[in-house]
């Protein structure tokens, strides 16, 4: 096009505002289309990539997408538009069906794990309900003859709920709202992070999901991945707080290693170091080294049978360690909340997600149900612990065979594909210990009948005849002479997650015995 001709075309532009819009909505189509087009079915009968349902749905949307881009031969004619809409805004039932349509197809999207097949589909219907609400709206409002009580009746309940919205985004920012336990646990890309236990942490997860500062997962680097629950995830500290980064901090002069920690829900080994989310860990981030944190506050089983929300393990008639069948599904479901971050950007959970006023009445109608904890072994509980059992030998057998098992089928499964794993204990303190050690120059784990120790000593037993690299914190603790101040520093009181200092005091051994591999007590790096 010659310069005369485009300067023809500006001087015969009387609606440039609607070619924008015209231009605009066509963009998205297109790329909605190509969303559709880079898909492929579960079912392959055409071309062996699209089902025969598939290829009608993009031949309607390719004829919608063409009918639109006709429009554009016709830049100041906006008739075909606003004509139609015209009609709908003189009958007003119909806007109000047609906007009651609308909120059904937002509620599908948000509710149908099919839609995560699409994600750039997604965001374009966002945007053509949100376009085409506005035009029905806000079009010919100030008309003489405008009948406005329908537009009240759509305007009105949705500012309301715009403010109550911006009100409880404002309160989140000064911490005045309760934890929201729904979205802490959401593992989705960009995800809202809102907790107010221990410390006001308000903010994103990073792009992959998680708690993190962002991955760098350069090409050339050597990669090195903590797993863990809760301790990990280190919600009650920064981000540049966790104990991974503090290591990954400390390997920047090197340049070529990088350290990520991969914090799961609170539901111990039985979800962590199961193996379908090992393997989507492994090849999303292709780790060379895997270091475990095994926190004895709470990944021994607690339970005595299954129970919901907690992921129980038997011996089968085999004598094999294997989960219950009654908890595939409740690990099923928590596999599924982490898999959300190996899925990439969904604008559904997105949008979900960071959208504050439904989680805030759900929490209120339906409180977060307590834990299912209480061995029934244990009934004289002197350390208010749920798996108080475990640190009795006449009463952890079970617990101690489940872990093991748990131990050692994750270290093989990750020995076949050439990854080192390592393991970490994280000791717990209740209430009791300082309690016993309080003023005291020394301290004993023993209360009681019951050692803090026992367990950690029975592992690290086990870990040693297996060639399995091991860390006991607690003996470390102990030979290191870490005063009974020095250990309350450590923890956020009896809820036992791991504190700043914590972090760097567990990063600081971690680098001295596996990664500088220097001579530290309750280290075992390997035979």
């Amino acid at each position: 096009m010659t310069l005369e001709k485009l300067e023809s075309l500006e001087d015969n532009l009387e609606k440039p505002g609607f070619l924008l819009f015209t231009v605009t909505i066509l963009l998205f189509l297109i790329i909605g289309f190509v969303d559709l087009i880079d898909h492929t079915s579960s079912s392959t009968v055409v071309f062996n990539k699209y089902s025969i349902g598939h290829v009608l749905l993009m031949v309607v949307y390719l004829g919608i997408t063409l009918w639109w881009a006709s429009k554009l031969f016709k830049p100041n004619d906006d008739a075909w538009l606003m004509g139609p809409v015209s009609w709908l805004q003189q009958r007003p039932y119909i806007p109000l069906v047609l906007f009651i349509g609308f909120g059904l197809l937002i509620n599908n999207i948000l509710s149908r794990e099919n839609w995560l097949n699409f994600p750039a589909l997604q965001f374009v219907i966002f945007v053509l309900i949100l376009s085409f609400s506005g035009v029905i709206l806000f079009t010919n409002r100030n008309e003489p003859t405008s009948n406005n009580w329908w537009r009240k009746l759509v305007i009105y309940p949705v500012a309301a709920l715009l403010i109550v919205e911006l009100v409880l985004q404002g309160l989140t920012f000064v911490g005045a709202l309760p934890s929201l336990t729904s979205a802490t646990n959401s593992f989705i890309p960009y995800g809202r992070i809102y907790k107010t236990e221990q410390r006001l942490t308000n903010t994103i997860a990073n792009s992959d999901g998680w708690y993190y500062p962002e991955f760098v997962l350069a090409e050339d680097s050597k990669r090195i991945m903590i797993l863990g629950d809760r301790s990990v995830q280190g919600l009650q500290v920064a981000k540049e707080e966790n104990m991974g980064w503090l290591l990954n901090q400390a390997f920047l002069e090197e340049g070529n290693t990088e350290v990520i920690s991969l914090g799961y829900p609170d539901r111990g080994p039985g979800l962590y170091l199961d193996t379908v989310l090992l393997d989507y860990a492994v090849e999303a981030y292709e780790p060379d080294e895997i270091i475990v944190m095994f926190d004895f506050r709470n990944d021994f089983q607690t339970v005595t049978r299954p129970q919901r929300g907690a992921i129980f393990f038997e011996e089968n008639e085999e004598g094999i360690i294997d989960i219950h069948p009654n908890s595939f599904g409740v690990r099923h479901h928590f596999q599924h909340q982490v898999i959300r971050a190996y899925e990439g950007f969904q604008p559904n959970r997105f949008i979900e997600n960071h959208y504050i006023t439904p989680r805030i009445v759900s929490q209120l109608l339906n409180p977060p149900a307590v834990q299912a904890s209480g061995n029934q072994l244990d009934n004289n509980n002197v350390l208010g612990l749920d798996n108080a059992f475990v640190f009795s030998a006449e009463s952890n057998d079970m617990a101690m065979q489940v872990a093991q098992t748990q131990i050692q089928t994750a270290y093989e499964h990750l020995q076949e594909q050439g990854i080192t794993m390592r393991f970490v204990t994280i000791p717990v303190y209740p209430k009791a210990f300082y309690e016993q050690n309080d003023g005291n120059d020394g301290w004993s784990t023993q209360i009681e009948d019951l050692d803090l120790f026992l367990p950690e000593k029975t592992l690290e037993a086990f870990a040693v005849e297996n060639d399995i690299p091991w860390l006991s914190m607690g003996d470390h603790m102990l030979q290191t002479e870490a005063s009974v101040e020095q250990i309350k520093g450590f923890y956020f009181g009896n809820d036992g997650q791991l504190t700043a200092a914590g972090h760097r005091y567990f990063a600081d051994a971690v680098e001295s015995c596996f990664l500088n591999e220097t001579a530290v007590s309750g280290c075992h790096p390997s035979k």
